[in-house]
């Protein structure tokens, strides 16, 4: 398998053989800032992206001077929506996985209106903005993002977490080309081998999601084979008018394949999307061995890739700490009026000083 994804880990915990990752399985809360930390701490600039909670904002500290990304998302839509189970997931993985292929988390804080998670700022842009604006990857650069995919997925796993969300836009690309997994709002801790939330954006689904059969970590690799498909061709493999007919054509796993996708590409995404979990690259009895056996990704040293060695085909263009050249403009949001929250609202809110083990407030 992979040898250590998390650049300066600790050794205690972790696996010493080269044939698994160096997980770093001591999952105390990271050092964050302090619990007093807040909006009057930061410098709020341009908007990075917006979402159904809220807005993703660039923001300086005012303490270090350093740039983050600040999800500010609104309280009464979570409730409204019912995702704060979800939203209490990401905090509580973010918290504790020490991972290079992660988007690092800072602090979470909380207002009468919004809830707060300060993040990494990622000036490279998403996966998805390159992709759109090149319409199709070349070869080595499906490789290269595939393999640093599967090193980040494949971390995750060893920790018993599953991310669920695959998809070019949860892919961002740091300034020095690497990659970083971000939203991790539908990943969680699984307890048993499998669970059943249906969530995930439809395309990206796998069949077994869709069944409502029970799934487990074989859902990212099933999305593994669906980004890479993507990448290749400059769309996905399962597409329709309607979540529905997305759904069928899952259900059905017939992916018609360009004439010019290289054959490896194609061999790679056909073993990836395969409806039988337990023959699925990835998963199944030879789980990650299957991946570095097979021809796809022939020559790949995977300890390199692992560490961020490997050379990135693609370094995006980043003046500064602060750029967000590789963004869209998203106008700002209007002012909106208190949430009104009820008591018993307000207090599910304080779950997050026990997932964060602080005092609570």
């Amino acid at each position: 398998m992979l040898s250590s994804v998390f650049s300066g880990a600790s050794k205690k915990g972790a696996k010493q053989s080269l044939s698994d990752i160096e997980v770093n399985r001591v999952l105390s809360v990271k050092t964050l800032f302090p619990p007093d930390f807040g909006l009057v701490k930061l410098d709020l600039l341009e908007t990075l992206g917006t979402g159904t909670f809220g807005r993703v904002r660039l923001v300086r500290s005012l303490e270090d001077h350093q740039y983050y990304a600040l999800k500010m998302m609104k309280k009464g839509r979570i409730v409204r929506l019912r995702q704060l189970e979800h939203i209490q997931n990401e905090v509580r993985i973010l918290s504790r996985v020490r991972c290079s292929f992660v988007s690092e988390l800072y602090a979470v804080f909380q207002d009468d209106n919004s809830l707060y998670v300060m993040l990494e700022y990622i000036p490279g842009g998403e996966l998805f903005s390159h992709l759109r604006r090149q319409e199709k990857f070349s070869q080595a650069e499906c490789q290269f993002y595939t393999v640093e995919l599967v090193c980040a997925l494949q971390y995750l796993h060893e920790l018993n977490v599953v991310y669920r969300d695959v998809k070019p836009e949860n892919i961002m690309i740091h300034k020095d080309g690497h990659l970083r997994l971000v939203d991790f709002g539908f990943a969680k801790f699984l307890d048993d081998d499998r669970t059943f939330t249906l969530c995930g954006t439809p395309e990206y689904l796998a069949p077994e999601t869709i069944q409502g059969v029970g799934h487990g970590m074989a859902v990212d690799w099933w999305a593994a084979g669906v980004l890479l498909f993507e990448m290749a061709a400059g769309y996905p493999p399962f597409y329709g008018d309607n979540p529905f007919s997305v759904y069928q054509k899952i259900l059905e796993a017939n992916i018609k394949f360009p004439s010019a996708m290289h054959r490896l590409t194609r061999s790679a995404v056909s073993s990836f999307c395969v409806t039988n979990r337990a023959r699925r690259l990835g998963s199944g009895r030879n789980g990650f061995a299957g991946i570095k056996a097979h021809r796809f990704f022939l020559g790949i040293d995977w300890i390199s890739a692992s560490r961020q060695l490997i050379m990135p085909p693609v370094i995006p263009s980043v003046l500064s700490d602060g750029d967000t050249s590789n963004f869209d403009f998203y106008a700002e949001e209007a002012v909106e009026e208190a949430n009104n929250l009820t008591a018993t609202e307000r207090g599910m809110f304080r779950e997050f000083d026990s997932i964060l083990e602080r005092p609570s407030s």
